[in-house]
């Protein structure tokens, strides 16, 4: 059954969509009372205005039109009269689906985007007309018509196929536009396939988020400010950061483990790090200190790099053990912290480094 908008004589079907504003937002209406007999329905007053119809009362209202007729005992073609009250009837579902709050809103949306972009990635792996190919189970057959500049590696690896399983199966010498031929899928492959771009479709639906996109333009600013302050290979993550003080250390016959230690006491092994003294990086090295170690590297080292910083940490500790012997780790670990004054004989240590020899001690057995 259709109804038609009076007044304005639009025709629309008899259930009218449940999507717009609440009517708590529409000024001239009044509180809500319950519609006896109507468990999911609230009765709403409203005095006609100028331009109102029953089906735009009820889509604004998240109401039926024939129901918003019946309760005012009128007909879906009477018209209404400016300045008449009607009672709304006002469906529960429609109207707290405007309740959400603007996060679930955009949680919503998000889902919606994720879907549509997870839908397409699966529409283009729906192969029409695809049989199976007897005797081989992870194979099936699909249609193709040659185009201009298609090859058979080309096609093989636009359909996840064996280039001579392709030649083949259709005795090809070479392709001609035109020509018809099956092209033998691989179904795990294919399914691989998708699956990764499925992975890829959902990243790039939720990167095209509003917010995402303020996160990429906040990361975008935060990397210039850290170029522009001269911080090199800043975002190698610990693992790299640890392969690379191995490989150091081992480059600069130092103790590996000693290397890591120190690293780890001082930075966690990470290197965007400036201390209250102006201490830097993942060595924490003070630039006086990566200046002096240039002279043992041959070049000048920029302490805000990680590849440098590691580089001179290494040198430094090299110059320490060389200084105190293979056999006083301690002192070596004393002079990193304190200066040169903690190796000697008797050398004469702070509180503060005795505790961080002990610190790098126990990290060091733990890396043992």
């Amino acid at each position: 059954m259709r109804t038609r908008a009076l007044v304005a004589g639009i025709t629309v079907a008899g259930c009218v969509s449940l999507t717009t504003v609440s009517p708590a937002l529409v000024p001239s209406a009044n509180a809500a009372t319950p519609w006896p007999g109507h468990p999911h329905r609230e009765l709403v007053s409203y005095t006609v205005r100028a331009g109102d119809t029953l089906t735009g009362l009820a889509v604004r209202y998240h109401a039926w039109t024939r129901e918003l007729a019946a309760v005012n005992h009128l007909s879906t073609r009477s018209q209404l009269r400016i300045g008449a009250h009607l009672r709304i009837p006002v469906v529960l579902s429609g109207h707290h689906h405007r309740t959400l709050t603007a996060k679930q809103r955009r949680a919503a949306e998000m889902r919606a985007r994720v879907a549509r972009a997870v839908a397409a990635v699966k529409a283009r792996y729906a192969f029409k007309h695809a049989t199976s190919w007897r005797g081989h189970r992870d194979r099936i057959l699909v249609p193709h018509v040659v185009r201009r500049g298609d090859t058979a590696y080309g096609l093989a690896v636009r359909y996840h196929a064996w280039t001579r399983e392709l030649i083949s199966l259709n005795h090809l010498t070479r392709l001609r536009v035109g020509q018809r031929i099956r092209i033998p899928i691989v179904v795990s492959v294919m399914r691989h396939a998708e699956a990764a771009a499925i992975k890829r479709a959902e990243r790039a639906a939720r990167a095209a988020s509003p917010r995402a996109a303020k996160k990429a333009t906040s990361k975008h600013a935060s990397r210039k400010k850290m170029i522009a302050e001269g911080w090199r290979d800043w975002t190698m993550s610990r693992s790299q950061v640890r392969s690379l003080i191995i490989h150091t250390a081992r480059h600069n016959r130092v103790s590996t483990r000693l290397a890591l230690a120190i690293a780890w006491q001082e930075s966690g092994w990470h290197q965007p790090l400036v201390s209250t003294s102006g201490a830097i990086g993942v060595m924490q090295l003070l630039p006086g200190t990566a200046q002096w170690m240039s002279l043992y590297a041959g070049r000048w080292l920029n302490p805000r790099s990680t590849r440098d910083n590691v580089l001179a940490g290494v040198l430094f500790l090299k110059y320490l053990t060389d200084l105190a012997g293979r056999h006083h780790s301690d002192q070596v670990i004393a002079a990193y912290y304190q200066g040169m004054t903690a190796i000697g004989k008797k050398p004469h240590w702070f509180d503060d480094t005795k505790r961080y020899v002990r610190s790098v001690e126990a990290i060091y057995k733990r890396l043992s």
